[in-house]
């Protein structure tokens, strides 16, 4: 069947080079086009960008619409800076700052055609660091979201950084519930830790990275007491003791860290496949991420450019310091030192589910108790979020970490409201951030949900069946000369063209796809057509009985981009 009709088309020459697109994409075999010859396309990116999301709260907390560009001030380590692309969030996906933005695929689908999903919430369990009782607490709150938030067009994940017991993005409530009612408490710091000394991550952090004096004092009086009965002439090593069971302690802690925020970063880059809207539940008691900043920003710079809204829940809920430690501890240690010790680690805790949540433009939902208010707040996106992105001056590739700061200027007018946004980057080292672009800024529009038509793009669709369960799709990428910008060599009108088409199936998942570029040539006779012509290139696949999305992007040779969407059902 075909989805619409052709129009005009000049009479243009094409030499087209296939590439397969992405890790999981393949060509298809029926392709007639010759096998790719420059290999996958490759962005040429001359400068440095940085992103950042930004939400702007009123005085209740609700998320404010309707800014401008001219309302925000951008500073990098205090110095001004030019914002270069200004683009607005909204609750639809689409980018309120382009007037030909569409809407979202399942919104336009033609009347009696299935809807595909729009919206995807992975929650994150970080059961490497979250006791037990975190761990019910949370779980029961998250299947009450389920029961009263789950709508037709959502589908929910369950991940852990531990990865046992994942479920894979689904509407089906049963799956979900019953990988819920498998999370367990995986990687208690307190397991396999010796009976003496007695030191928390926290202690063993400023023992072993920051060579604290106070807290090795402080851990070395612990040594004393439950090795040598609390004398010291019989524990001549007892510092010795301390700093080694802080470097344990802290080599385990820090294994971890890395393994909980290597989950958080996996699972954002693989919500960047999805093209809709997407968010985080970070459920996590926090931990001492000091020496993993890099990771931390690494993994904001990502979700941002990806649309990936990380909201941070505490599975503390409102926490308060018992002095001594665990009541479960026969021998507390119950100085005014240790107490410090306690609170100054549950503070430094909180501070990355904070700032992954600041920096993609999340809520952090803690120091509360009402798990089930947590995940309704932390399961919503913000209504409004707005997207800044600056090439910093003078930029020096030497890795350093650079303080950002956001806020209103004057003229916004906007009284009571808070600003929250990223709160810093680190620059890259060498040509790694134009490298970095390079590899990204395809495939960020390729799983975004966004319709532009800067350049004008056109889908059509027909299948044959093979047979009962098997198809062969064709689509026919019809784009529109209007929009391409040609250039004048030899008499003639040249364009290089890149497009890339891929399939997403009915759960969002994406399943294959083909990149190809495309040279166009305008005969000297067509110069003064091109405005009611355009050229259609079809591409070829082999697919299975259901619906599926098929998403198209067109990059022009100048930057300029085009895409469409097209839902498919093969019966």
């Amino acid at each position: 069947m075909r989805l619409a009709t052709r129009w005009p088309l000049l009479s243009l020459t094409l030499v087209m080079a296939g590439a397969a697109w992405g890790v999981q994409g393949q060509r298809n075999k029926k392709e007639k086009e010759p096998p790719a010859q420059n290999g996958p396309f490759e962005l040429r990116v001359e400068r440095n960008v940085v992103a950042v999301r930004v939400v702007v709260r009123d005085a209740q907390g609700r998320p404010v619409p309707n800014l401008t560009q001219d309302e925000f001030r951008l500073l990098d380590s205090n110095k001004p800076q030019q914002i270069i692309q200004f683009s607005i969030e909204g609750a639809s996906g689409a980018e309120g700052a382009s007037p030909d933005a569409a809407a979202s695929p399942s919104s336009a689908a033609p009347a009696g055609m299935p809807v595909l999903p729009n919206r995807f919430v992975a929650m994150y369990f970080d059961d490497e660091m979250m006791p037990f009782e975190n761990v019910v607490r949370t779980r029961d709150a998250a299947e009450g979201y389920l029961k009263s938030a789950l709508g037709p067009t959502d589908r929910v994940g369950i991940f852990t950084s531990s990865g046992q017991g994942d479920q894979d993005f689904t509407a089906d409530r049963a799956k979900l519930n019953d990988a819920l009612a498998r999370l367990r408490s995986r990687g208690s710091s307190d397991a396999s830790a010796p009976d003496c000394p007695k030191l928390s991550d926290y202690e063993a952090y400023q023992i072993a990275e920051l060579n604290n004096p106070e807290t090795l004092q402080l851990v070395t009086q612990r040594v004393i007491k439950c090795e040598c009965q609390g004398n010291r002439a019989l524990c001549v090593h007892a510092e010795t003791l301390a700093e080694s069971a802080a470097t344990t302690r802290w080599q385990n802690a820090e294994f971890r860290v890395q393994t909980s925020l290597r989950g958080l970063d996996q699972l954002v880059q693989r919500m960047a496949m999805i093209p809709a809207q997407r968010g985080i539940v970070f459920i996590s008691p926090g931990f001492i991420a000091n020496t993993q900043l890099e990771m931390v920003d690494d993994t904001i710079d990502r979700a941002v450019r990806a649309g990936v809204v990380i909201n941070g829940l505490d599975s503390r809920g409102m926490w308060a310091v018992a002095p001594g430690g665990d009541i479960s501890d026969p021998s507390p240690d119950t100085s005014p030192a240790a107490l410090q010790s306690q609170i100054d680690a549950e503070e430094v805790n909180t501070n990355v589910v904070a700032a992954v949540a600041d920096g993609t433009g999340g809520v952090f939902f803690h120091n509360n108790n009402d798990f089930n208010a947590g995940f309704r707040q932390a399961g919503s996106l913000p209504e409004f979020a707005y997207v800044l992105v600056f090439s910093p001056e003078s930029l020096k590739l030497d890795g350093k970490y650079h303080r950002l700061k956001v806020e209103l200027a004057a003229s916004a007018q906007c009284r009571g409201c808070t600003v929250q946004a990223r709160r810093g980057y680190f620059a890259p080292t060498g040509n790694q951030g134009a490298a970095r672009q390079a590899r990204q800024a395809l495939n960020d529009e390729v799983f975004s949900q966004n319709v532009t038509q800067a350049v004008p793009v056109h889908l059509s669709t027909h299948f044959s069946k093979s047979n009962s369960s098997e198809a062969h799709l064709t689509v026919e990428v019809q784009i529109a000369a209007a929009g391409l910008h040609f250039q004048q060599l030899n008499g003639a009108s040249d364009d290089q063209v890149t497009m890339v088409t891929a399939i997403f199936d009915n759960d969002g998942h994406y399943l294959k796809g083909t990149q190809k570029d495309v040279q166009l040539r305008l005969p000297k006779s067509k110069l003064t057509q091109p405005q009611s012509a355009g050229v259609s290139i079809p591409v070829e696949f082999d697919v299975a009985q259901g619906t599926y999305l098929v998403r198209e992007v067109v990059r022009d040779s100048d930057g300029t981009i085009g895409s469409a969407n097209q839902i498919v059902q093969v019966p």
